[in-house]
């Protein structure tokens, strides 16, 4: 069985796996499934952009008008909808392979150039950054929790070599999208950090639930994207909740 050890017959007819030195059968008990879940960094990562797509998103909405808000949603959506069609796609020209492997970074760059040439706050500056949020946002959420899915344009995603370097360079995104409308003073900190790390919580309890057979596997999913979501929109109504109590007041946001 190669690395998994060999499979015996026993003298009733029965097969079993065995361990043979440091070969062994793989565990997929609950328990070993969420030690897999500890272990692994896809998930983690695949969490924290998650969070960091929808905290950015929140933060931005609040110095936008609601036009861009259905715009950078329906950008979102439309990418979502590309990794759903091109899901489970077997791949077997090397060309496209290269052409969407390549894509990925030439888009990312093409969005840091526009959010640079943008003058900060503008109209303009606010729907490149809502885009780009958008635009992350959804490979994330389809990518989610971060062992599975293979669509066709998440390819960056799921090769080993390619898999780091670009979701850094997603996050980095996220943060250059997201800096010009931080709030000015330092008393948003705290809530916004309690309130980035319920959604944390609320992304991985589903799915330690289903790694212990509790929920489906899609149910876990749409409960921990449905929970985040909620967090992020409780983000939003207290960031411009306070926008509006700072500018009854005159003092800076």
């Amino acid at each position: 069985m190669g690395t998994e050890g060999v499979i015996v017959e026993r003298p009733n007819g029965q097969w079993s796996r065995v361990k043979v030195g440091r070969f062994a059968p793989t565990s997929f008990s609950p328990a070993q499934r969420t030690q897999m879940l500890l272990s692994l960094p896809g998930p983690w990562l695949s969490t924290l952009a998650v969070v960091a797509g929808l905290a950015a998103f929140a933060v931005i909405l609040v110095q936008c008008r609601w036009t861009y808000a259905v715009l950078a949603t329906g950008v979102g959506a439309a990418t979502y909808t590309l990794y759903h069609f091109t899901n489970d796609v077997t791949l077997d020209n090397l060309e496209l392979t290269i052409a969407v492997v390549v894509a990925w970074p030439l888009l990312v760059v093409g969005m840091y150039v526009l959010l640079q040439v943008s003058q900060d706050q503008s109209a303009q500056h606010r729907i490149v950054a809502l885009i780009t949020v958008g635009f992350v946002l959804a490979g994330a959420i389809f990518g989610f929790p971060g062992f599975v899915g293979n669509s066709l344009l998440l390819l960056v995603w799921v090769i080993p070599y390619l898999f780091l370097p670009m979701i850094a360079a997603a996050l980095f995104l996220v943060m250059v999208a997201a800096r010009p409308y931080l709030p000015m003073s330092s008393d948003w900190q705290k809530p916004a950090a309690a309130t980035v790390i319920v959604m944390a919580l609320g992304l991985v309890g589903p799915m330690i639930l289903w790694l212990q057979d509790l929920l489906p596997m899609e149910v876990a999913k749409a409960v921990s994207i449905g929970s985040a979501g909620v967090t992020a929109l409780a983000l939003f109504g207290y960031l411009k909740r306070r926008q509006l109590q700072r500018q009854r007041t005159g003092a800076w946001y």
